[in-house]
């Protein structure tokens, strides 16, 4: 699929109320598009590519943070090529994912 994302502070590693997950997005793929139930910060460490807040899409390169409020249609799409994107996301520990059609994202490298 080439969007991987890792826990880096989650229930399983002591986290009692922040999670912390790393997500890296391959040349050509992209997260599915989702919402959260809370605000999620995203930055941007390595590589370029783009991100998409409900119809604005722009370019996205390190050092860029995106704040997502709650609700808000999402997501993030790797380079066309090159060097994939690499980028931390911060959000209350809990937050629920959802799929445009309304169906729950399970997200395992959250627990």
């Amino acid at each position: 699929m080439g969007n991987h994302m890792r826990g880096l502070a989650t229930p399983s590693r002591g986290a009692a109320e922040v999670a912390v997950w790393r997500g890296v997005t391959e040349a050509g793929a992209a997260s599915p598009p989702h919402t959260h139930d809370h605000e999620e910060v995203l930055v941007v460490l390595a590589g370029s590519g783009s991100a998409s807040l409900d119809d604005q899409r722009v370019e996205i390169s390190p050092g860029d943070v995106i704040i997502v409020p709650p609700g808000r249609l999402h997501q993030l799409f790797g380079p066309e090529e090159g060097e994939p994107l690499d980028a931390i996301a911060v959000m209350p520990l809990g937050t629920r994912t959802f799929l445009p059609d309304g169906a729950e994202l399970q997200a395992p490298w959250a627990e």
